[in-house]
This record gives structure tokens, C-alpha cells and sequence, in this order.
């Protein structure tokens, strides 16, 4: 849907972009793109924690606003770009790790603009091992990392169809505005699990991935038996009933 620039809904869930993974992957992306917002670089500084405190941020926010100045430009800046900066805007420890990491990211900047787009994503799959990412996302929430870590190769697999880097994030742009501004409108698909469509009907209903293993859930089965494949059953009444005129039904 998002390829083909369909407007969908999401009913007990997030969308694609609103993730948090996902946004955490991004602002790498836009930093070593060289076109970051201040909300993303304070994100990829937080993220996976660096020893960057929220009270450093502030300073550096605060020197970035009294200078004009976006806040990778000022973190770059106090780590030794500008020879004129005043001293001990932040403190030494916080400047240490600063200055590693924004010579890290130039090095990280001169390896991703090698010239093709495939370059580039490699380089962002080596930054997500660099930053140990999935490690630190496997510490906080240890049950959905495989989905976690699906999502972020999905976003990978997205970015090769798009010609450059700024094309892409042109795309996520324009399908963000087109949520803000239409996100609540009741002319597109919504997107839900069977277990949400309870209480609810539309005039045309698709249940994709009706097979073996993934409904009925070999999980399910597994775990449950006869009781589990009777479970799998009744929602999969609920599923069928929730169509009011067309029901399309279709597996791999």
C-alpha cells in the first residue's frame, strides 16, 4: 500500500513509519544523508544510549538557537568543526563522547555516498551492526524482536526502489502529509487483526494468508491441539461474517 501510495488505516496497531524502529533507523538515515532535522539527530543521539544526556542537549539546543543553527550543524560544530567555538559549552566527558561519535559519522557519511544507492544501504546495515541496534532493541523488549528486526529489513528492502536517498525520503514525506491530512478519512483500506474486526463490519472484506502454519497458526495448533484448531475456527467465522457484500479469501 505504501509502494502504490494507497491511504490505509491501521485499527489497533501502528503504521509502517510510526514505529519506533523504524523512525530510530532513519534518523541514521538522514544523518548520514546529510539532511537531518533536529528531532531526528536528537533521536539518533539518544539512540542506542551514547552517555549523551538530556541535559548536554539541551545546552548544545540552546547554543544551536543563540547561533541559528540546526542541531547536527551545532554537534558537529562543538566537536572541533569550528576553531572559534567557546569552551565548555558541554561538559568533558560529554564532549569526548560527542567528538567520537561525529568523527565516527563522518567516516560513516564518506563510506554511504559512494556514489549508488546500494552503497549506501549497505553502509546503514553496517551503522545498525556498528550501534549493536538489534542488541539494544532485544534488551528492551525481548518477545517482538524478530518482528522488530523483520520490520527494519522490510525498510531496507523499501529504499531499493527508489533512485537516491533524497527520493526516498520525499516518499516517506509525502505518505506522512497524506496520513496528517487525511489519516482519519473513511475512503481507504483498513488494516486490522481478525481478533480486532469483532463488532464490526465493511462492504468488502480481503483474508489473505489462509494456509497451513499461518491460519490456523501452527503456534496455535501446536500449544492447543483440537482445542486450538477450534479456536482458529470460530475466528475464522468472525473473519468470513465481517463481509457484507464481497469476501475475497486467498493464499500463497
Amino acid at each position: 500500500l505504501l509502494a502504490e501510495g494507497i491511504p490505509y488505516k491501521i485499527i489497533g496497531g501502528l503504521k509502517f513509519y510510526e514505529r519506533r524502529e523504524i523512525k530510530d533507523v532513519l534518523s541514521y538515515v538522514k544523518l548520514l544523508n546529510g539532511n537531518i532535522d533536529d528531532i531526528s539527530m536528537e533521536r539518533a543521539l539518544k539512540t542506542p544510549k551514547k552517555g549523551i544526556g538530556d541535559s548536554t542537549i539541551d545546552k548544545i539546543v540552546e547554543y544551536a538557537k543563540e547561533r541559528n543553527l540546526s542541531l547536527a550543524r551545532a554537534c558537529f560544530d562543538i566537536a572541533g568543526d569550528d576553531p572559534f567555538i567557546p569552551p565548555k559549552i558541554v561538559g568533558v566527558k560529554a564532549f569526548n563522547i560527542l567528538t567520537t561519535f561525529c568523527t565516527t559519522v563522518k567516516k560513516w557519511k564518506e563510506r554511504a555516498n559512494a556514489g549508488s544507492m546500494q552503497a549506501f544501504i549497505e553502509q546503514i546495515v553496517k551503522v545498525v551492526e556498528e550501534i549493536k541496534y538489534i542488541e539494544f532493541l532485544k534488551e528492551e523488549d525481548e518477545d517482538n524482536i524478530d518482528q522488530r528486526a523483520a520490520n527494519i529489513n522490510e525498510l531496507l528492502n523499501a529504499m531499493q526502489s527508489f533512485e537516491s536517498v533524497d527520493r526516498f525520503l520525499e516518499h516517506i514525506s509525502l505518505v506522512s502529509s497524506l496520513d496528517e491530512e487525511g489519516g482519519a478519512s473513511e475512503i481507504c483500506v483498513k488494516m486490522m487483526t481478525m481478533h480486532s474486526s469483532k463488532g464490526l463490519e465493511f462492504p468488502v472484506v480481503f483474508l489473505p494468508g489462509w494456509e497451513e502454519g499461518l491460519f490456523p497458526s501452527a503456534k496455535t495448533v501446536d500449544e492447543g491441539g483440537e482445542i486450538g484448531i477450534e479456536e482458529e475456527r470460530r475466528l475464522a467465522y468472525v473473519g468470513v461474517t465481517r463481509a457484507r457484500e464481497d469476501l475475497f479469501i486467498s493464499y500463497s
